[in-house]
């Protein structure tokens, strides 16, 4: 994280402090890692941040040993999980770095009602600020480490990907793909995190389960998959055809494909993001194929779905160090999906796409 920028951030904000508490901010701002923060909602973690002053980072004692080996705060505050509350450490640790009044940050979008109402009894000279755009702000243009980190495991999700569509033939079922593609990640040191996969009519299911399904000749298979490398997401789709594929879906995924690789040449920095969302929505007119989504990508990171989202209301700038996704997805009247999901950084003069893929135009088959 950029220290300098945070407080730059801070300081335009007016904030003589910052205490964020939700598992992807603690991880963005520590390095660390908590599993239990993010499954055990009573047991918060925060970092929290002061000009001129060294950080803290307060959490459950349980979790000790990890933050000591992992955190980049060297400032630990333990508590003792049932003897304290969280949020007593957190006020008694602001109080030790003398800060007892004036406008504190905390990422309300994330602390539940019941800690807030406890956070302002207990420090009533403190006037309690919502940070969460600034968090949103920080996080939107990523380093040079996070870069890498969503490279990483964004190919190790398309290769996992091929190889479980290489190793499947006709009557496999889905439940043979999805369980393909999650060993494929745990053996290629991916976390797996969401995975979609969907054969035949079912391609028109949003977030289908997986079923018994058997494949069958002229089945369009889509996947969306997504995994975790040191907290960091992929998200990549993918759409092939169980042995030669219909004129219609050739066809289909031909438009698709071409959709989609106009919109991610058309990423540079000062590009309009409605005018992405814009030209996708032209390129289904165009092409004679249906479209209703409400996005055709978003920024990526430590969450599936971050700033920006790529809709017709957002009028912001595409900015250099934005990670973004591009997924075109098409439901077609005989109710096969295809669906396309690429990672770009943006750099100085345009974009680097990270999954590595050479943009097909045909359909590939399997089986």
């Amino acid at each position: 994280m950029d220290t300098d920028r945070l407080y730059k951030l801070m300081a335009k904000q007016g904030l003589d402090g910052l205490a964020v508490f939700a598992p992807e901010h603690v991880l963005y701002t520590s390095g660390c890692d908590i599993m239990t923060q993010k499954h055990i909602r009573p047991r918060l973690a925060a970092s929290l941040f002061f000009p001129g002053k060294d950080p803290a980072l307060v959490l459950c004692k349980i979790e000790l040993a990890q933050a000591e080996e992992e955190s980049t705060i060297r400032d630990i505050v333990a508590y003792i999980e049932f003897a304290e509350s969280p949020i007593s450490a957190v006020v008694r640790t602001l109080k030790a770095r003398g800060l007892t009044k004036g406008r504190l940050g905390v990422d309300l979008s994330f602390l539940p009602a019941s800690f807030y109402n406890e956070f302002k009894a207990a420090a009533p000279g403190l006037a309690i600020e919502d940070c969460t755009a600034l968090m949103i702000e920080m996080r939107a243009i990523k380093t040079a480490e996070e870069v890498a980190h969503q490279e990483k495991i964004t190919r190790i999700t398309v290769k996992v990907i091929e190889d479980a569509f290489a190793a499947t033939k006709i009557g496999d079922t889905d439940t043979d793909v999805h369980r393909r593609i999650m060993g494929g990640l745990m053996d290629n040191q991916g976390e797996p995190y969401f995975t979609v996969v969907a054969a035949g009519e079912r391609g028109s299911v949003a977030h289908p389960v997986p079923v018994d399904r058997p494949l069958k000749s002229g089945d369009v298979i889509r996947v969306d998959i997504g995994a975790l490398w040191k907290g960091y997401m992929s998200d990549v789709a993918r759409t092939v055809v169980v042995g030669e594929p219909s004129k219609l879906q050739a066809a289909n995924f031909t438009k698709l494909a071409r959709i989609q690789k106009g919109v991610i040449d058309a990423i540079k920095p000062g590009k309009v993001v409605s005018e992405l969302y814009n030209q996708c929505a032209q390129g289904f007119k165009e092409a004679g194929i249906p479209f209703h989504m409400p996005h055709i990508g978003h920024g990526m990171g430590l969450e599936v779905h971050e700033y920006p989202m790529i809709h017709p209301a957002n009028h912001d700038l595409v900015r250099e160090g934005m990670i973004l996704n591009i997924e075109p997805l098409l439901i077609d009247e005989e109710r096969s999906g295809y669906h396309i999901e690429d990672l770009v950084v943006v750099t100085k003069d345009g974009n680097r796409v990270l999954s590595g893929t050479s943009f097909p135009m045909e359909i590939p088959r399997i089986g």
